[in-house]
């Protein structure tokens, strides 16, 4: 926070919906470490925000942990079902690395029911989102984390609540082993994270 101008320590309270309470209350600690005085009227309104923040992220990580385990449930063992990449892989790799990783785990899914069309779509959709985030990150650099962050959950919930329904539906299946994505995912992030710091330097 000691690196960001005034300008942008109160972004951090005014787009607050975008931050976490933890970075929205250490921008306000820095701006009053630089003298930035607060009304009670404001400091109420701020706390406000930070607990506003906290119910938000409450409710949305309970959605989640409600929606993983409904996911555990079509995961069987029956050697007739189908092999899949589970939906809990999909989300945690779109979430963690990008939902174009999401996406392709998505599509070899699909590829398996012969859907060439469903195929392209999700993969494209997965090509929109890292495409979409990169013009929005060049023109809003200061909040690359928290928008590349929103952008990969939103990515997450789409591919599993959208198109996983679309081309998939309700079924159940044999959960199919994640090594060597999660090995490709490492090895491509931090190829990327390596010319990224050589770029910069």
């Amino acid at each position: 926070m000691s690196s960001l101008s005034d300008e942008e320590l109160e972004e951090y309270v005014e787009a607050y919906v975008n931050y976490t309470p933890a970075a929205i209350t250490a921008a306000v600690f820095e701006m009053k470490r630089r003298g930035r005085i607060y009304t009670t009227e404001e400091a109420n309104v701020i706390r406000a925000k930070i607990l506003e923040r906290k119910d938000t992220l409450a409710a949305e990580s309970k959605s989640a942990i409600s929606s993983m385990a409904e996911w555990k449930g079509n995961v069987v063992e029956d050697e007739e079902a189908p092999l899949l990449y589970s939906q809990r892989a999909i989300y945690l790799f779109s979430a963690f690395f990008s939902p174009l990783f999401g996406a392709i785990l998505l599509a070899i899914n699909v590829s398996k029911y012969a859907d060439k069309r469903g195929v392209y779509e999700i993969v494209g959709f997965g090509v929109a989102c890292l495409v979409g985030l990169g013009v929005f990150n060049s023109y809003f650099p200061d909040l690359h984390h928290a928008i590349s962050v929103g952008a990969n959950l939103a990515g997450a919930y789409a591919l599993n609540n959208f198109f996983w329904n679309k081309h998939i539906g309700k079924t159940t299946y044999r959960a199919r082993d994640i090594a060597v994505p999660l090995v490709i995912a490492c090895a491509v992030t931090l190829v990327l994270l390596y010319f990224a710091i050589h770029s910069s330097e």
